[in-house]
C-alpha cells in the first residue's frame, strides 16, 4: 500500500513539472482598424494629386506580441469615375516589425501597392516600397513628442525610376482633456529624381487632428487636416494642396 502511494504521489509530481512537449502559449495579437473620409488622395510622399474628388480610406493592422504586424490599406473613390485609371482606388499590403533597439524606437516594413491602373490586381502601375524608420519619443506631462527619420527604397512597375525618398519629421501630441487630445505633426520630405517621372524637390507636410475618445477602444478624429507646401519649384504641376476630412478609430 505504501509503495502504491509512493508512485500515486511521485506521478503527481512529474504531471505538475513543465516539459519541453508543452506547446508554448499563443501569442494574442492586437488589431487595430481605422477609416477616414478625405476630401482629395494626395500621395504623401511627393505631393503628387492622386485623385482631385473625396475618398473614403480603410486600414487594419495586427499586430503580434514579438514586433510583428501585418497590415491591409485601402481607398475607394466616392465619384462616379470610372474605376479605369482612377488611382482613389487602391489597395495596398505590408508585413513588418515595429519594436525598440536600445533607447530608439525602430520600424521596419514592405508594401505592395496594387493600384488600380488600369484596374485593381493587373499589376500595372503597381508599387514595392520599403520604410525603414528610427524614432525617439519623449513624455514631458501630457505632452509627447516622437521625432523621426525615414528612409523609402521606391520602386514602381510602370517602367520609371526607382529611387529613395526620405524625410524627417516631428509627431506630437497633447492631452487637452480627459477625452480630447490634440494631434499634430510636420515633415520635411525629399524625393530623388526619377520616380514616378518626377522631378527631384522637397515638401513640407503637416496634418493636424482634434481625437475625441468615446470610449477605452473607440476614437473619432474630428476634424482632420492635411496640407502639403512645396519647397521646391517643381515644374510638373505639383503644387500646395489641402485636404479636409474625419476620421475613426477602434482597437481590439
Amino acid at each position: 500500500m505504501c509503495t502504491w502511494s509512493a508512485l500515486v504521489v511521485l506521478a503527481a509530481q512529474l504531471l505538475s513539472l513543465p516539459t519541453l512537449a508543452q506547446t508554448p502559449p499563443a501569442q494574442t495579437p492586437s488589431i487595430s482598424w481605422s477609416t477616414d473620409i478625405f476630401s482629395k488622395y494626395v500621395n504623401i510622399d511627393d505631393d503628387a494629386l492622386l485623385h482631385g474628388a473625396p475618398v473614403i480610406q480603410t486600414s487594419l493592422n495586427v499586430k503580434f506580441e514579438n514586433g510583428i504586424y501585418l497590415y491591409l490599406w485601402g481607398s475607394k473613390s466616392l465619384d462616379m469615375d470610372s474605376p479605369v485609371e482612377n488611382l482613389g482606388n487602391e489597395i495596398d499590403y505590408a508585413v513588418g516589425w515595429a519594436g525598440k533597439t536600445g533607447p530608439v524606437g525602430v520600424d521596419i516594413s514592405v508594401y505592395y501597392w496594387n493600384l488600380s491602373d488600369p484596374l485593381l490586381f493587373k499589376s500595372h502601375g503597381d508599387v514595392v516600397q520599403s520604410v525603414v524608420e528610427v524614432n525617439k519619443e519623449f513624455i514631458l506631462g501630457k505632452q509627447t513628442f516622437t521625432p523621426y527619420i525615414q528612409f523609402l527604397p521606391t520602386f514602381p512597375f510602370d517602367g520609371t525610376t526607382a529611387g529613395v525618398y526620405a524625410a524627417v519629421g516631428l509627431k506630437h501630441s497633447v492631452d487637452l482633456t480627459e477625452i480630447l487630445a490634440f494631434n499634430q505633426a510636420g515633415r520635411i520630405g525629399y524625393g530623388a529624381p526619377g520616380i514616378y517621372g518626377l522631378t527631384s524637390g522637397y515638401i513640407f507636410r503637416y496634418e493636424a487632428a482634434f481625437a475625441w475618445q468615446l470610449s477605452k477602444n473607440s476614437v473619432v478624429r474630428l476634424p482632420t487636416f492635411r496640407a502639403f507646401f512645396t519647397i521646391t519649384s517643381f515644374n510638373d504641376g505639383r503644387t500646395n494642396e489641402y485636404i479636409f476630412g474625419a476620421g475613426y478609430d477602434r482597437t481590439f
